[in-house]
């Protein structure tokens, strides 16, 4: 498995200078914490500090500081790992965070010759990362309406390739609850593209989310619609969390979502549960993808992820 995905990431960064230009693909797409996966990873709702990595907007929940950190290992191969901080201004919310994505061991493969045959072997390995970091300010116009910006730097680095780019994200939080909306454009600056050191590039194509969650006594209600890369590929996401008012430490959720895989779409079924205890957050999330059959149990279609969080 992960000799194949090596030798099709190389093929790629080989023939970029001979075919359209491909997309980059980012690391935060797989969800920035737990909390938010398990509600089908939904956007623009969480009150910590990874509200930067989905809508700067979002950070106007923030009393004063927060920070959280996520983890999860897909297909025994891939680590994903990102931790955020935020800290309110007097004029409002600034926020850091770092994503980043890893496959260790890598075989580097040679054909070595012996008599009448040859074989394919491994002479040495190295390391795979995709990584992002960003910087956020948030301002509130009133507290109904909010808004952000934030700066991305993109890095890529595969064998002996190196890959950077730079981008802007905006955002507009519109809360009058019990109904509150979500809007986010990521990647405004069309122009921007990774480039890479064998002369390569790659899009950082415009993403649009907007998403809306409504409030019923101890249930909330979660939708999404999001457009994707240059195809501008359109994924739906729905959610629902309980937390109950006698128990209100505790929320249980559950959630659809659509995932891009190449030019169509996939669906997945998410769930988990969140712990809060004086302004501390841990929250567990489970993914299952779904096949023509309905659920797909196999071992290497089924996450889990996990975050931490603190604010006060």
């Amino acid at each position: 498995m992960k000799k194949l995905s090596l030798i099709l990431s190389l093929l790629v960064f080989s023939v970029t200078q001979a075919v359209a230009v491909p997309d980059f693909f980012e690391v935060s797409g797989i969800g920035s914490s737990a909390q938010s996966i398990r509600i089908g990873n939904i956007e623009g709702f969480s009150s910590f500090s990874n509200s930067i990595f989905e809508n700067p907007a979002a950070l106007y929940r923030l009393n004063k500081v927060s920070g959280m950190l996520f983890t999860s290992k897909l297909m025994n191969e891939v680590n994903y790992l990102n931790g955020s901080v935020a800290y309110r201004l007097k004029a409002g919310v600034l926020a850091f965070g770092y994503f980043d994505a890893s496959v260790s061991g890598i075989p580097f493969t040679e054909e070595v010759f012996y008599d009448d045959t040859s074989e394919f072997e491994a002479t040495s390995y190295f390391n795979s990362t995709n990584s992002l970091m960003k910087v956020a300010l948030q301002l509130s116009q009133s507290e109904t309406l909010h808004w952000g910006i934030s700066g991305s730097l993109f890095k890529q680095s595969i064998y002996t390739t190196e890959g950077s780019g730079m981008n802007i994200d905006i955002g507009l939080v519109i809360d009058s609850d019990p109904l509150i909306l979500s809007i986010s454009l990521k990647n405004i600056m069309s122009s921007m593209k990774v480039d890479y050191t064998n002369g390569g590039k790659e899009n950082l194509p415009l993403q649009t989310v907007g998403s809306m969650r409504y409030t019923l006594s101890d249930l909330q209600f979660y939708g999404q619609f999001k457009t994707i890369n240059s195809n501008r590929l359109f994924l739906k996401s729905a959610g629902i969390s309980y937390r109950p008012s006698f128990l209100s430490i505790i929320e249980i959720s559950g959630g659809y979502r659509e995932v891009p895989v190449l030019k169509k779409t996939k669906s997945r079924l998410n769930g988990g549960v969140g712990l809060e205890l004086t302004g501390l957050q841990f929250d567990y999330a489970f993914e299952i993808k779904l096949d023509n059959d309905g659920l797909d149990l196999n071992e290497f279609n089924q996450f889990h992820y996990f975050s931490f969080g603190f604010k006060f």
